[in-house]
């Protein structure tokens, strides 16, 4: 059962109910899918430069590939020797940031990443430290690839941080084991967007998420920032009201 403290509740519904802070979502897109070209660097190459996170960087010395990129599944668009970690850059462009809402990083990877939107990171997983991982660390964490797993970008951050024409997103995926049999990272990104105007690509067949329009009740909002619910302990996750 999940369960907050009574100030706690109170103090997070507060920090919905500021007026103005987002329109509706009118519905999604891909911005690209997980076989997109990335450019990519192997921690086998050595330390990247310096500011290869942030936008504008210059990446014409990385290797061009199709995701997703490893080795070891027989899934992979792009198959690379072993190592104990893969840095990968996705350019993209914004055409209308007025109408952006919401972002939505799709992972699916072996075994541990961080990944930042022109340079400011906006999604982790386990078995990672520091605010900027080196870049032959190893994961203290193992996953094992085969399921998607979605992070929605932080909407501060998204207003502050996603710019109009180009932007960047950088990942870096770990290992857990220099000997590990396989590495996966396999990246959708999806946009969410408050006009009816087509503006990126179709969102593949897998993705599913309810967008409401109208409701005659207040629709309570919880987010557990990708925890499980156990029955015991407590999690820390974010509650909100949309009430018209």
């Amino acid at each position: 059962m999940l369960r907050f403290p009574l100030l706690s509740v109170t103090l997070l519904l507060l920090s919905f109910f500021t007026p103005g802070r987002s329109q509706s979502i009118d519905h999604y897109e891909s911005v690209f899918y997980s076989d997109a070209s990335f450019a990519y660097w192997s921690s086998n190459q050595g330390e990247p430069d310096a500011g290869w996170r942030a936008n504008g960087f210059d990446d014409s010395g990385w290797t061009m590939g199709n995701g997703g990129i490893g080795y070891g599944d027989n899934d992979d668009g792009t198959v690379i020797d072993v190592c104990n970690a893969l840095m990968l850059r996705k350019t993209f462009h914004v055409t209308n940031l007025t109408a952006v809402e919401q972002l939505l990083l799709f992972m699916d990877y072996d075994d541990a990443f961080v990944a930042y939107l022109n340079g400011i990171e906006i999604a982790r997983s386990a078995g990672l430290n520091g605010a900027y991982p080196a870049y032959n660390q190893l994961s203290t964490a193992q996953h094992e690839a085969g399921a998607r797993e979605k992070f929605a970008v932080d909407a501060a951050l998204l207003k502050s941080h996603l710019k109009s024409g180009q932007n960047t997103l950088a990942i870096q995926v770990h290992n857990a084991s220099a000997t590990s049999s396989d590495l996966s990272s396999n990246t959708d990104l999806i946009i969410g967007l408050n006009h009816a105007t087509v503006e990126y690509l179709p969102t593949p067949a897998w993705f599913t998420h309810s967008v409401f329009t109208s409701s005659n009740l207040p629709i309570l909002v919880m987010d557990t920032h990708n925890q499980n619910i156990p029955d015991d302990p407590k999690i820390t996750a974010s509650l909100g009201i949309i009430y018209n």
